[in-house]
């Protein structure tokens, strides 16, 4: 145990020493143990700069993978979805289609002349003028205004204007004016004499203007 004890304290004294000269002077054994240790901490600070770049690398790959990730489940959720939206792409479609047929077209823009005509004479109503206004463009439709002036009595205004309301809806109507006519008083106990200013405004497909139709004069 004492021959144990002088061994250590002599290697501690020899160490002691080793630190007391210059690295050169120290043994063979120690200059390599050196050598090894100077190595060895070469290669973990080495490491330790690859370890945290690669490190780095690993944590944008993985932000990038969630990235993808997310697209995919977005992108997943859009397939999963479009025999929904064909479905109702194709409806709207068909809808707009059988809206787009009951808009008038040029047969139905003298079908209304006819109708207004007709109208007018089941009442009794003098039609004075229909006068077409410029088409204009609205909503993907056409718009043509017609200004519509008429004379008659009360009862036949009224069964007139009431036969308009009746009409398809491709057809509105608007600025609505009804007056007496003073120089056409109520002769023996007939009622006064009206005028009525109507506009009236027909849709229809701008692949299909409706026809202006002439004015008809008084």
């Amino acid at each position: 145990m004492r021959v144990q004890f002088l061994l250590a304290a002599r290697r501690m004294r020899s160490m002691t020493n080793l630190a007391r000269t210059a690295p050169s002077d120290w043994p063979a054994f120690a200059q390599y143990g050196l050598g090894l240790v100077v190595c060895f901490m070469t290669g973990m600070l080495a490491w330790s700069v690859v370890a945290e770049s690669r490190r780095k690398s690993l944590t944008a790959y993985e932000q990038q993978e969630m990235a993808l990730k997310a697209t995919y489940r977005q992108q997943a959720m859009q397939v999963a979805g479009l025999g929904s939206w064909r479905d109702q792409h194709a409806a709207m479609t068909a809808r707009a289609s059988a809206l787009r047929d009951r808009l008038p077209g040029d047969a139905d823009s003298e079908r209304l002349l006819e109708t207004l005509h007709r109208l007018g004479q089941a009442h009794r109503v003098q039609l004075e003028s229909i006068r077409p206004g410029k088409p204009e463009t609205k909503n993907h439709l056409i718009v043509v205004p017609f200004e519509i002036h008429a004379a008659g009595r009360y009862h036949g205004i009224a069964g007139f204007l009431s036969e308009l309301a009746g009409l398809p809806r491709v057809v509105a109507f608007s600025a609505l004016h009804i007056s007496a006519l003073p120089q056409h008083e109520a002769v023996n106990h007939l009622p006064p004499e009206l005028r009525l200013t109507l506009t009236a405004h027909a849709y229809g497909d701008p692949s299909s203007l409706p026809t202006a139709v002439a004015e008809v004069p008084r």
